[in-house]
């Protein structure tokens, strides 16, 4: 795949005749909102996704918007994308680097001014770290190598054989490598926040989708779920592609969708896309608006574990804990401190007979207590994911990651609004210590 400069294939469309008033254009049922933030590595696939999304184009239902902020062109373009005719109806004085929560906003307020509709979908399209800063560089997986192009860049970087202007990662999404910034965690709370109160009167986007590595995790849907009603994202890393817009929004073709419906489509077409590629594929669609309930599980599940391990007998409970938590026996990703909370809460039930308080009495307590709360707490998650797709080497993914650390808790994670909230950390750093 060669690189192909976007003005050679996109056509200029004046934004007063499309996008100057609203009130010149009909109110859609979706508006499907693109943040491509492709000034890094990633920019070559930046290309393929847009002419994926204009091999259906918009339609009676569905706008079709893109920001696209990539390298080589010193500012981002804004697409409306019709059917094999991508338009570029804002250049030039669209705001510069992606990896400013600031543009988001920008990006948002005018889409949904523009192109209003009765549903909204936002896409944050990048690289993603989920919850932490990770120990080393982005992960590159060899098998996000599909091309001869992308695998001699790749290549040649992962050995070092070519200049690194990256900077030190931080945990967040949307980095703009040129601009050494990124929308850290924090950034983009902020950001969806003004985003719902100015632009959707306080309500909420109908789905955020993260087309990025590593972002389905509690902790990531604890941040959105006061500023979206459904969130679609992996479990694991992504591979340079990404998603395939073309399933994605092929559902458009014969229907329109209701929010669940079109987020189930979204999982499935992500299944679709790498079920004959790769085995360790993830994507989920999680509910954000039972979310809570989830999280009051972990706060009361990491309670009673603390409590069991204060009052352990002969170190039992960490025993246990570690046989439920290790690498061999619980599903981990790409980044290992990630794991499968569902997965998690299998194994713990699976071993509470072998946690010992200092009394018969005790033991007896902990185990009922824990064995009713790790049964909610799976029937929760497997009530909250929506959709759930996962590649044969990740049979027990379920769809919602937690961050358990086997060694020590990353100085990053002590930021995270759900670490700062729940009792879950205080569980994993007792675990840790003890």
């Amino acid at each position: 795949m060669k690189t192909v400069h976007i003005l050679h294939y996109l056509i200029f469309f004046s934004i007063t005749y499309l996008a100057g008033s609203s009130e010149l254009l009909p109110k859609k049922e979706w508006t499907f909102m693109v943040y491509m933030a492709a000034r890094n590595d990633l920019h070559p696939f930046s290309h393929t996704n847009i002419r994926q999304m204009a091999d259906i184009g918009s339609n009676e239902f569905l706008n079709i918007i893109v920001n696209l902020d990539e390298r080589g062109n010193e500012n981002p373009y804004r697409l409306y994308i019709e059917k094999d005719n991508p338009l570029i109806v804002c250049k030039n004085s669209c705001l510069t680097n992606s990896g400013d929560p600031e543009n988001l906003i920008d990006f948002c307020k005018w889409a949904i001014e523009a192109f209003p509709a009765q549903h909204y979908a936002l896409i944050l399209w990048d690289h993603g770290t989920g919850p932490i800063d990770p120990f080393i560089g982005r992960t590159l997986s060899f098998d996000t190598l599909l091309t001869p192009e992308i695998f001699e860049i790749q290549y040649k970087s992962f050995l070092g054989l070519l200049p690194q202007t990256t900077p030190p990662l931080q945990k967040g999404i949307c980095f703009d490598d040129e601009h050494r910034q990124y929308i850290t965690n924090e950034g983009l709370q902020r950001a969806l926040s003004i985003i719902c109160q100015e632009s959707l009167n306080g309500g909420k986007l109908d789905i955020i989708g993260f087309d990025a590595c590593l972002m389905s995790d509690i902790a990531i849907a604890h941040l959105v779920r006061d500023y979206a009603n459904i969130m679609v994202s992996s479990q694991n890393v992504e591979l340079g592609p990404g998603w395939n817009y073309r399933l994605t929004l092929k559902l458009f073709t014969e229907t329109c969708p209701t929010p669940k419906e079109f987020a189930t489509h979204m999982v499935q077409s992500y299944g679709n896309a790498y079920q004959y590629i790769i085995g360790d594929y993830t994507q989920s669609a999680i509910d954000l608006q039972a979310i809570t309930l989830l999280e009051n599980n972990v706060h009361h599940v990491s309670t009673l574990l603390t409590q069991a391990l204060h009052g352990q007998h002969d170190r039992t409970v960490k025993d246990a804990i570690k046989m439920s938590r290790s690498r061999r026996l619980c599903t981990a990703f790409d980044e290992p401190s990630y794991i499968d909370l569902h997965h998690l809460y299998l194994n713990l039930s699976r071993n509470l007979p072998l946690f010992q308080q200092t009394t018969s009495s005790e033991t007896s307590r902990i185990q009922t207590a824990l064995y009713e709360g790790l049964t909610d707490g799976m029937k929760l998650i497997e009530s909250i994911v929506i959709a759930n797709t996962a590649g044969s080497k990740l049979p027990n993914a379920k769809g919602i990651s937690i961050y358990f650390p086997e060694v020590r808790v990353h100085s990053s994670y002590y930021k995270i609004p759900f670490a700062l909230e729940n009792k879950w950390l205080t569980f994993v750093r007792t675990y840790l210590n003890g």
